[in-house]
């Protein structure tokens, strides 16, 4: 028995041993960019392959995290500060990405750097009066700069109370003056995209915290103002003087109770709303830019003016794009397209996705098929573009360009841009380069200056394989920020401004915008106009897709009977609209 008790123990203290032996151990300090120190953090390590997750909490400003060896992990840092702001707890700094490291047997270093981060508390309340909590929000909020409307590195947190009461925060840089996106309800089917900022002055704040911000009333005070500035702005009739006085007084009168506060500035911000989509309509209405005065003189052969003669003009056409989708998948025939064409329809965007175009290297898959349809559409007169030429997921890249070191990844992408552009798009108007890109480097753990290089991979390969194609960048869905990394979450303005600064070819400025598809709410007249503005500063054609309706309904009337044929497919309302 005491052999046995003798064998057993060794036998565990061998085994204790292997597992020390076997373990990896990722350690490193944890410092802010303003010198201070976080109280405690959250490090997080996920497996690539298994998606499974470690983790620990700091302890003064370091960290230890045992791992398994043979690995490789994705390494994320959380701060988990409690900073009160009135009963409210947030955290006063970012999240931030430590790095991708593959683990071997012994000890790997890896310092995490966070910047200190102020959080806007977003209290709102719905019609019955209670109190929204965290999960009540949606996706579609996040915050812009106040000026240039770009939206901005933030981060979405729970906010927790001392009362076991959550809201939804969002952390913004220290020094920034931002607005706040968020979805809002205008009538029981139809919502919306609208910004709430302080009045009118933006939030801003020097220091690391937090406050409170009243969502209800500013997103009614923010619309107010908006419609103000746009009807002083104007150089048009008012069409909203009297409706101004008449909200900013309701909004000025005594609010008893939390569901009459959402009551009455859910009536404002519906009525603002109308009123500035009524002013933005109006405004490109009477745009110049829109028109052109045309003054027509009936000669004899001598020259002379003929008198009497009754002339009128039609405009059969326009340089303005308007387009949709021509790819290989969609459904539409050769007569569907004509009478497209003859509708008014001057443009089509092709799709090149790589799964479905590549899916093994050096072969190119229905080559024919696809020849065929751009040789069909540009038979028409259509101008072409192109998109797509890899969807961002992983899980739809070909096996190939899968499990790639990044420069045999870079690689990878060059050739296939070049075979797809070479072959199918050197008598195209256009050729996108799309944030998807900096979505799916992301995915494949790829960091912002790999992600920034694959993007020049991605042009030099156009430029090249198809001289003379103006390019684009587009960012997609570009008001809503989709991850921590400022690729993304930077707006097309200033995106686009990085790539103008280096001095690459880009000719357009992109929108890939998906307006009230399915349960998504749409973006106002208003706010439509007022990027579309911001954008033309910058000195570049602007080139947007639309998915869904590009207008919200004003007082149940469309003014615009467009939507950009919804998707790949020609819905059949619209078919049976230009087929009579």
């Amino acid at each position: 028995m005491r052999q046995f008790n003798y064998t057993a123990k060794r036998i565990y203290t061998f085994i204790t041993l292997l597992s020390i032996v076997s373990a990896a151990t990722l350690t490193g300090r944890i410092i802010s960019t303003d010198g201070t120190t976080p109280k405690q953090s959250l490090i997080m390590a996920v497996d690539i392959l298994t998606t499974q997750n470690y983790t620990t909490l700091s302890t003064g400003n370091t960290y230890t995290l045992n791992l398994p060896d043979n690995i490789m992990v994705q390494v994320t840092a959380t701060p988990t500060n409690n900073i009160d702001v009135n009963g409210w707890t947030v955290p006063g700094y970012f999240p931030a990405s430590v790095g991708t490291f593959q683990m071997d047997t012994g000890n790997t270093k890896a310092d995490v750097t966070v910047d200190p981060s102020y959080t806007i508390i977003l209290i709102s309340y719905n019609s019955q009066g209670h109190l929204l909590g965290s999960k009540d929000f949606t996706v579609f909020n996040w915050a812009v700069d106040h000026v240039s409307k770009a939206a901005i590195r933030g981060s979405k947190i729970v906010v927790p109370s001392i009362n076991n009461v959550d809201t939804l925060g969002i952390s913004v840089p220290l020094n920034s003056l931002v607005s706040i996106m968020t979805e809002t309800s205008i009538s029981d089917s139809e919502k919306v995209i609208t910004p709430s900022d302080n009045n009118g002055n933006g939030i801003t704040s020097s220091v690391a915290g937090g406050e409170i911000l009243m969502l209800n009333l500013d997103i009614a005070r923010t619309a107010v103002s908006r419609v103000q500035s746009k009807n002083v702005d104007s150089s048009y009739v008012s069409l909203a003087t009297s409706s101004i006085t008449t909200m900013s007084d309701s909004l000025n009168s005594n609010m008893p109770n939390t569901s009459e506060v959402a009551r009455i500035t859910g009536t404002v911000t519906n009525n603002a709303i109308y009123a500035e989509t009524a002013l933005d309509i109006t405004k490109a209405q009477r745009s110049q830019y829109r028109m052109s005065n045309v003054n027509i003189k009936v000669v004899d052969e001598n020259g002379k003016a003929v008198d009497g003669i009754r002339m009128s003009m039609d405009n059969k056409g326009q340089d303005f794009r308007f387009g949709v989708k021509g790819g290989l998948y969609n459904i539409n025939t050769t007569s569907a397209w004509k009478l497209l064409k003859d509708a008014g329809v001057n443009s089509a965007t092709v799709d090149f996705w790589w799964s479905a175009t590549e899916p093994s290297s050096g072969h190119l898959e229905n080559s024919d098929v696809i020849t065929c349809r751009i040789q069909e559409l540009l038979s028409l007169g259509l101008k072409l573009r192109a998109t797509g030429l890899f969807k961002p997921s992983t899980s739809v890249l070909p096996a190939y360009a899968t499990g790639l070191s990044f420069d045999k990844f870079g690689q990878a992408l060059k050739d296939h841009v070049t075979a797809v552009v070479g072959t199918y798009c050197k008598q195209f108007e256009l050729i996108e380069v799309s944030t998807d890109l900096n979505i799916l480097g992301q995915s494949l753990g790829f960091d912002d200056s790999q992600i920034l290089s694959l993007q020049q991979v991605s042009l030099r390969a156009i430029n090249s394989a198809a001289p003379g194609v103006r390019t684009s960048i587009t960012a997609s869905s570009s008001f809503i920020p989709q991850s921590q990394s400022w690729l993304v979450s930077q707006s097309s303005i200033m995106y686009t401004q990085h790539w103008i600064d280096a001095g690459l070819p880009v000719d357009d400025i992109g929108h890939s915008i998906y307006n009230g598809v399915d349960a998504e709410p749409q973006y106002t007249i208003g706010c439509l106009s007022s990027l579309l503005d911001t954008d033309i500063t910058m000195g570049r054609n602007v080139s947007i897709r639309v998915y869904g309706t590009i207008i919200c309904t004003f007082r149940k009337e469309k003014h615009i009977h467009a939507t950009v044929l919804y998707g790949s497919i020609f819905q059949e309302e619209y078919r049976r609209d230009y087929m009579g």
